[in-house]
C-alpha cells in the first residue's frame, strides 16, 4: 500500500505542476501578443513620420515656378538656369561665393530675360537659404551695387513690402536698378540693367511688383 500511496503523490503532484506550468505559459501568451502589438505599433509610426517628412520636403514649390510672367511688360526669351553650392556660377566673386557657403545655400535659380523693344536686361536671382536669419545675411552681400558705394543711390519701392530699391552703375558701366526682397526663406533680386541711364524707377518697380504676387 505504501508504494501505491507514494505512487498517487507523485501522480498529484506532477499534476499539480503541469497544471502552474499551463497557468504561466497561460500568462506568457497575452506579453507576447502585447509585444508584437507594440512592435507593429512602432512600425506603423515609424513609417507615418518618415512619410511625414518626405511629404513636407517634396512639398516646397520648384524655384522654376516662382518666376512671374514678364512678357506683358516687354521681357521675352527666358532663359533659367538653377544651381546650388555644387555648382555655383562663375559670375559671383570668390567672396560671394563663400557666403553662399557660408550661408548653406539650399537652393537658387537665375533667370535672364531681354526687352523685346530696346537695349534692356532683366535678371531675376531667387536664392533658398535654411532660415529667414540667412536669407537677411545675403540681402547686402549678393547685391551688384555693393562694389559701387560712391554711386549707390536708394529709391523707394512702396508697391513691394519689405523692398529695398537701388540703383548705381556696375564695373562694366551699365546703369542698374536692383530691387530686393526676402519671402519666407527665399531672397529674391529683380536686375533691370542697360547702357543708359533710366529715365524712372517706374518700370522696376512694376517688374519686382509683379514677381511678389507669385513669389513665396
Amino acid at each position: 500500500m505504501s508504494n501505491a500511496n507514494e505512487a498517487e503523490r507523485e501522480y498529484v503532484q506532477q499534476e499539480a505542476a503541469e497544471e502552474r506550468l499551463g497557468g504561466d505559459r497561460h500568462g506568457l501568451a497575452p506579453v507576447a501578443v502585447g509585444a508584437v502589438l507594440l512592435v507593429a505599433t512602432i512600425g506603423v509610426l515609424g513609417g507615418w513620420f518618415t512619410r511625414s517628412r518626405s511629404t513636407q520636403a517634396d512639398v516646397r514649390p520648384s524655384l522654376d515656378s516662382l518666376v512671374a510672367d514678364f512678357g506683358p511688360l516687354g521681357f521675352t526669351g527666358k532663359k533659367v538656369v538653377p544651381f546650388d553650392l555644387g555648382s555655383l556660377p562663375t559670375s559671383y566673386r570668390r567672396d560671394q561665393q563663400d557666403l553662399l557657403r557660408e550661408l548653406d545655400l539650399s537652393r537658387a535659380l537665375a533667370a535672364r530675360f531681354t526687352l523685346t523693344a530696346g537695349k534692356g536686361v532683366l535678371e531675376l536671382r531667387i536664392f533658398e537659404f535654411p532660415d529667414l536669419a540667412r536669407a537677411s545675411r545675403g540681402e547686402q552681400g549678393l547685391s551688384i551695387c555693393l562694389d559701387n558705394a560712391s554711386m549707390k543711390k536708394p529709391f523707394a519701392t512702396p508697391e513691394v513690402s519689405g523692398a529695398t530699391g537701388l540703383q548705381c552703375v556696375d564695373g562694366a558701366g551699365r546703369h542698374v536698378q536692383e530691387v530686393t526682397f526676402i519671402r519666407e526663406t527665399r531672397l529674391y533680386k529683380v536686375r533691370l540693367q542697360g547702357r543708359s541711364p533710366p529715365r524712372s524707377t517706374d518700370l522696376i518697380t512694376q517688374i519686382a511688383s509683379a514677381e511678389a504676387a507669385v513669389a513665396q
